[in-house]
Order: C-alpha cells, then sequence, then structure tokens
C-alpha cells in the first residue's frame, strides 16, 4: 500500500498568493489529487500558457512538492510585481504629458 503524501495548494486572488498544506485527511484531498501539477517544468509550463492566454490566473493550483509550488507562486508574484511597475509607468508617462506646455499651432 502506498503511503499518501501532502499535497500543497497554490491560491491565486488578485489581492496575493497563498500555500497551504492538504493533508491525506482533508477532504479536499482527492479533489486536489487529481488535478494536481508534478514536475517544476509542467508548473512553468502551466504558468507560461495562462500568461499567453489571456484568462484569469485567479483560482487553486495543487502541486505535490512545496518547491513547485513556490516557483508557481513566485511567477505569479513577479507577473504582479512587473503588471504594477508599467501601470506606474503609464501614469508617470500620462502625467508628464499633462505638464508639459502644448506646443502651438501657427
Amino acid at each position: 500500500m502506498t503511503k499518501k503524501l501532502p499535497l500543497f495548494n497554490v491560491t491565486v486572488k488578485a489581492s496575493g498568493v497563498r500555500i497551504e498544506k492538504v493533508l491525506p485527511a482533508n477532504s479536499d484531498y482527492a479533489k486536489a489529487s487529481q488535478n494536481m501539477i508534478l514536475r517544476h517544468r509542467d508548473a512553468i509550463v502551466h504558468f507560461k500558457n495562462k500568461s499567453a492566454s489571456s484568462r484569469r490566473f485567479t483560482g487553486t493550483y495543487s502541486f505535490q512538492h512545496i518547491d513547485t509550488a513556490r516557483t508557481f507562486a513566485m511567477l505569479y508574484l513577479e507577473r504582479m510585481q512587473q503588471d504594477v511597475e508599467d501601470n506606474i509607468d503609464r501614469i508617470l508617462a500620462y502625467a508628464v504629458s499633462e505638464t508639459l506646455p502644448k506646443k502651438k499651432q501657427l
């Protein structure tokens, strides 16, 4: 008989990311184990596919290993940080363009 190991769920929301351990005794264990991402490479490919599509990231993703869950969470947090930096750059560019004097047309 194989020993059931804990899984790790990464919950992605607009406000951030949360990693939680799912023990075999938990009622969500069976559902989480069906859609589990097993390897680092699979997690990175899944992240890239989600990034390439315009679909939202929000949801729960299950991983067999904590390192794989951390990798996925860090990739998402880096993407969130890049989005914030892009928005700040856009706002600053707009603010600068509004403060520059307008050219007079002849």
